[in-house]
């Protein structure tokens, strides 16, 4: 830092480290080499080595602090930039054109092709599935749609949300909850999305006090449903406490019906021997639609769906992502929207999907309008 650098304009030499300096008892010398500017090679050198002594100041400390989604944003720029490098080189393209300045409408095959690579980046999706007890009391779990999205605020999600479901005839207000993958961009509007689809029908009060008191108290009430060793954990408070916390599916009519109905739920289930080796309560779900139970005790099969979907965590939406680095590849990476859609969904439910009679498939495409090259089958 000393010897052999210096600015432009300024003397520099290897005197202290090469020749030595005598100067040092003459103070007139040693005025004249620190400079009266601040950009003096004395000054500038000094700045050095105060940066040096500052670790906080390195490159790689400023990159340490930068924030998880900037360095995300970095991290998806480069991986891009390789995406482009990794196709042009596989294809035998050229990288540059013959003008590459903003204004040229072709910029040469490798920005324009990080251009259209970022572009699909830009957009968001959102993984819609659903959690659902079928008509034979049967848990379900199913991925109906991908749905681009400009942006992740909730008046956007809920706009989109109610699209997809008035596209398949279902109904908002049929929501009894709502859960997501933990990004940090839905978490930090989890508050608004609830505000925004009040049709998660627990009210905000209890809510608040799930909280407040943890998950315990819930989960209490929950298990009063257990039917394992004859229905001992079953207690009448827990589960009229539970059934008010949902004010929609339960007027202070229905709650008193439902007390009369658990009452004599709970003497009929333990006298029917076709319910003692129970475990689970998904299975009492499917036994009580199995034996016809659910028509007899109406308001206790309801609230017993309303717990088999409860908002837990899910793994689905993050299969479904996984599913669709498989699918949108590089080759085919203009792939629409819909057929994008159609294609995920058919590759993430292949069980489902095998259960579809093939007779079904041929009435269904010979019913589609507007169908090019559809021809007769």
């Amino acid at each position: 830092m000393i010897a052999g650098d210096c600015n432009k304009g300024q003397g520099g030499n290897d005197a202290f480290v090469i020749d030595g300096w005598d100067g040092y008892n003459k103070s007139d010398r040693l005025r004249d080499h620190v400079g009266s500017k601040c950009n003096s090679f004395h000054n500038t050198t000094v700045k050095r080595c105060d940066n040096l002594l500052k670790p906080g100041q390195s490159i790689g400390e400023a990159i340490n602090k930068q924030s998880n989604i900037t360095k995300e944003n970095h991290l998806i720029r480069l991986k891009t930039s390789i995406k482009a490098v990794r196709y042009l080189l596989h294809q035998g393209l050229a990288f540059r054109g013959h003008d590459e300045t903003e204004e040229s409408p072709n910029k040469g095959n490798f920005r324009e092709l990080v251009q259209l690579l970022a572009e699909e980046n830009d957009k968001e999706q959102m993984a819609v599935v659903l959690w659902y007890v079928d008509k034979l009391g049967v848990i379900k779990e199913r991925l109906i749609a991908v749905v681009h999205v400009q942006e992740t605020s909730a008046s956007c999600l809920k706009s989109n949300i109610d699209n997809l479901f008035a596209k398949y005839g279902l109904s908002i207000k049929q929501i009894r909850g709502q859960s997501y993958d933990g990004a940090s961009n839905m978490r930090a509007k989890d508050k608004d999305i609830l505000e925004a689809m009040l049709e998660v029908k627990l009210t905000k009060q209890k809510f608040q006090q799930i909280r407040d008191d943890g998950w315990d108290s819930l989960l209490q009430d929950i298990a009063a449903f257990n039917p394992k060793n004859s229905f001992e954990a079953f207690k009448f408070e827990s589960l009229m406490e539970l059934a008010k916390s949902y004010p929609d599916d339960f007027d202070s009519t229905q709650l008193r019906d439902l007390g009369r109905e658990l009452n004599i739920y709970i003497d009929n289930v333990k006298a029917d021997e076709r319910f003692a080796n129970l475990n689970t309560i998904s299975e009492l779900a499917k036994l009580m639609v199995g034996t016809n139970k659910h028509l007899n005790f109406p308001l206790v099969y309801r609230l017993l769906k309303l717990v088999l979907v409860l908002p837990v965590a899910t793994a689905s939406v993050e299969r479904c992502f996984s599913a669709m680095k498989i699918v949108k590849t590089i080759l085919r990476n203009r792939i629409g929207d819909g057929f994008l859609n159609d294609c995920i969904v058919c590759f993430v439910e292949q069980e489902f999907l095998a259960t579809i009679p093939i007779d079904d498939v041929i009435t269904r495409f010979h019913k589609m309008e507007d169908r090019n090259h559809r021809g007769n089958l």
